[in-house]
């Protein structure tokens, strides 16, 4: 079974080239990496080159006028030449363990009833950003634990993304088939994209950390913007394609579930939570 994989490459000359490392390490062989540079102005280039003169499996590709288009149109185009059944996403300053192709597809080999798996984490980098951010990515896992897989996760991204880093995501192929990617902001897109997608596609939980996630100064989440709400853009477009008062029901709830986060509201907050498990269960 090919794998493509496809990493957007901007400004990360000094991590890049062990990016592709961990993938030419791995223990399941039979896949592509297709590599877009989203404009970089570093040696980020060069240094890809110099693996694809080595590599036949490692394909460089960039926009047509070499400009900087944003991560979207930047997936966009490596999902393009994509030829394998399965896609996975690595972000271009983060690494795999070398079992981590393998052990994804095991799962998937074992049950066929998911179309995204996705896994763990360990964190990497700067000493300081990995203390903040631990919290995070141990809170996720203790929510992710409570819940059987394969499952429908629709419901489980209003309040807080559950997939930490793009780079822990592969996916079936089909699944993107006319998926629209019109996101209404591009640093939060693998938000938008997850809600998107597991309005009709149960996702597969790996509780292994097959993924190292590099936090410093430039990481992409540093940039990201607090201000926008992207999933609910991402769960009225879902509506929206499919006009359903059942759905509306439960988009409506989830909305009230965010809206009581604030403390006055706290009582409330659980019989919504309540309510939304059984929705879940449906």
């Amino acid at each position: 079974m090919l794998i493509s994989i496809i990493v957007a490459s901007y400004n990360y000359e000094n991590f890049i080239g062990e990016t592709i490392k961990s993938v030419l390490n791995q223990t399941y062989s039979d896949w592509e990496l297709i590599i877009v540079d989203d404009g970089s102005s570093d040696n980020s280039v060069e240094v890809i080159r110099n693996f694809c003169a080595k590599d036949k499996r490692i394909k460089l590709y960039t926009h047509q006028d070499n400009k900087n288009k944003g991560l979207v149109k930047t997936l966009q185009l490596g999902i393009s030449y994509a030829k394998g059944d399965w896609i996975a996403f690595l972000e271009s300053d983060d690494k795999w363990t070398p079992d981590c192709l393998e052990k994804r597809i095991q799962e998937i080999k074992k049950n066929k009833d998911f179309s995204l798996i996705f896994n763990t984490v360990q964190l990497t980098g700067d000493e300081k950003k990995i203390q903040k951010m631990q919290k995070v990515v141990d809170d996720t896992r203790k929510h992710l634990l409570k819940h059987t897989y394969p499952k429908n996760m629709f419901m489980d991204f209003a309040i807080d993304n559950q997939i930490v880093t793009f780079s822990t995501v592969m996916l079936s192929r089909k699944i993107l088939d006319n998926f629209d990617w019109d996101c209404p902001c591009d640093k939060l897109f693998d938000w938008w994209f997850y809600i998107h997608l597991a309005y009709k596609n149960d996702f597969y939980y790996l509780n292994e950390p097959l993924t190292f996630w590099q936090v410093h100064d430039n990481s992409y989440i540093n940039q990201t913007s607090t201000t926008v709400l992207p999933q609910f853009r991402a769960y009225y477009d879902v509506y929206n394609m499919n006009k359903s008062i059942f759905l509306l029901i439960k988009i409506c709830y989830l909305f009230l579930f965010f809206l009581c986060s604030f403390k006055p509201l706290k009582t409330l907050k659980t019989k919504i939570a309540r309510k939304l498990k059984s929705f879940n269960q449906k």
